[in-house]
């Protein structure tokens, strides 16, 4: 058996402004403090939990304690609530997600999700964009702080789910660099979405990449 793995926000879900957007108002909010112009290429481990632990390391020179974490987590989930009343829009599915998914399933892949999203919004953001994650295991940013730690658990996760004990091969479909730098560092081929034409994938070495699933293809 073969194994798809897919990140969330930017890949399955068009969530990448939105997502952004409420983290800084989030910050901002709770402990005024400015994300907006952050060079994320200084943060090592560009996930929920990553970034609350580089922002408090750079303002407080600590970490972001469990109650202020908590605090960071509960308040993006009111703004992302008042986000999807707001405009439904801004929690879409990325075109083709869904079909995609069930081809996958019908080839006999079997599928896992990876994101540095927290539990939360990550359930939140596959709800709100109609994504069928029902016998999907999902691996997020509660489980590990980094994307490489949040890969291995999804494929543990999907090795339970489906009982077997290797997969024959693992694919990964991501939006981002450091989607990029993480397959990298595991050995894993990575497939491209790339919604909005950057071409920064393509820059990376990234051979395939597509603008959404309508426009890829079944992994051979």
């Amino acid at each position: 058996m073969k194994l798809a793995l897919f990140d969330i926000d930017g890949t399955l879900t068009n969530t990448n402004h939105i997502d952004q957007q409420s983290f800084v108002k989030a910050y901002k909010d709770l402990f005024n403090y400015d994300i907006s112009n952050v060079d994320w290429n200084e943060c090592e481990h560009y996930t929920d939990s990553g970034i609350a632990e580089f922002v408090f390391l750079r303002e407080l020179g600590r970490p972001a304690g469990r109650f202020e974490v908590n605090k960071i987590k509960k308040h993006l989930m009111d703004l992302f609530f008042n986000a999807y009343e707001a405009n439904e829009d801004d929690f879409s599915e990325v075109k083709g997600a869904n079909d995609f998914l069930e081809k996958l399933k019908k080839e006999g892949w079997a599928i896992a999700i990876a994101t540095g999203c927290w539990e939360d919004s990550a359930i939140f953001k596959l709800n709100c964009s109609g994504i069928d994650y029902e016998e999907i295991p999902v691996a997020h940013s509660d489980h590990d702080i980094s994307r490489p730690g949040i890969i291995n658990k999804a494929i543990e996760l999907a090795k339970e789910q489906y009982a077997v004990n290797e997969f024959e091969k693992v694919v990964y479909f991501g939006d981002g660099l450091w989607d990029v730098k993480a397959t990298s560092e595991l050995n894993i081929p990575m497939i491209g979405i790339d919604v909005k034409g950057s071409g920064n994938l393509n820059d990376k070495g990234v051979l395939a990449v597509y603008s959404d699933f309508d426009s890829a293809v079944i992994i051979d």
